[in-house]
């Protein structure tokens, strides 16, 4: 289903954005804003699901028990739709994260189903046709929601990078090679093991 909107010619892009996001009919349209390009989303395929899967089930086993307690745990989420957090200037820049997570004291939905709240921590999953995006203009689009943990998941390296908020940016906090046991920032009570990435990655 398609639909118009009606915008200046000269019009900023950040107001064009904010037009798609307050006026797309479809409450289902899988897109997100990445800097000031709107990409369509394709459902993800066996070996990313696959991932994104393995690290829901072992972060949420290990910090499912805390999250009962109010103000304490975490709260995650896969492919989460976060169109109505808004950045520093007060524009929605819709993104769908392969997964995200928030502190449990900071997550709320509001009257849409949503939750307006930018995330503490969001995984991407890369692939050669998104490794570009997710390493550059898609970080500093979460750095400018205020993400303070971002990892990059590589498959293929196998590797993982986590990045943290410094200042504005997120940089390289920590690398972890998949084939070897590790547990990554900010969740150290929830130790990765080789076995959890069977059939994701070469051996």
């Amino acid at each position: 289903m398609g639909f118009q909107i009606d915008v200046p010619e000269d019009a900023p892009p950040e107001e064009v954005m904010r037009a798609i996001a307050e006026q797309d009919p479809s409450p289902t349209r899988r897109w997100e804003v990445v800097g000031n390009q709107l990409y369509t989303l394709p459902s993800p395929v066996d070996r990313h699901g696959g991932a994104q899967g393995e690290i829901f089930r072992i972060l949420s086993n290990a910090y499912r028990q805390s999250a009962n307690h109010a103000g304490e745990g975490w709260i995650f989420r896969v492919v989460p739709d976060l169109k109505d957090v808004v950045d520093a200037q007060g524009v929605r820049r819709p993104k769908i994260p392969d997964l995200a997570g928030w502190r449990a004291a900071r997550y709320r939905v509001n009257d849409a189903g949503y939750c307006p709240v930018a995330p503490d921590w969001i995984c991407e999953i890369l692939s050669p046709a998104t490794a570009e995006k997710d390493r550059g203009p898609k970080a500093q689009d979460y750095a400018g929601l205020g993400v303070e943990w971002y990892w990059l998941v590589d498959l293929d390296t196998p590797d993982l990078e986590v990045r943290r908020l410094d200042k504005g940016v997120l940089v390289t906090h920590s690398r972890h090679d998949l084939g070897k046991p590790f547990a990554a920032d900010p969740f150290q009570e929830a130790p990765f093991d080789p076995r959890d990435w069977f059939g994701l990655i070469d051996e």
